[in-house]
């Protein structure tokens, strides 16, 4: 019985995509789930919040608020 060309592609396009599979699972995913060594970093920032004053439906004057 002899393979048809379609079936012969099918089965080397899926082997392609078998290897790129598993190409991006055991090289490019361990590489580049990798955090650089400058992110022990902090930042801070700082601003006013204004919300909904639920008794004269208005905003407030603002809250300052800190995000360290």
């Amino acid at each position: 019985m002899a393979l048809r060309r379609s079936s012969i592609a099918l089965f080397v396009v899926g082997l392609m995509l078998t290897a790129a599979a598993a190409a991006i699972k055991y090289v490019a995913v361990p590489n580049l789930s990798k955090l650089p060594a400058d992110t022990n970093e902090t930042a801070l920032f700082e601003s006013t919040l204004r919300q909904l004053d639920p008794t004269t439906f208005g905003l407030d004057s603002g809250t300052p608020i800190t995000i360290d």
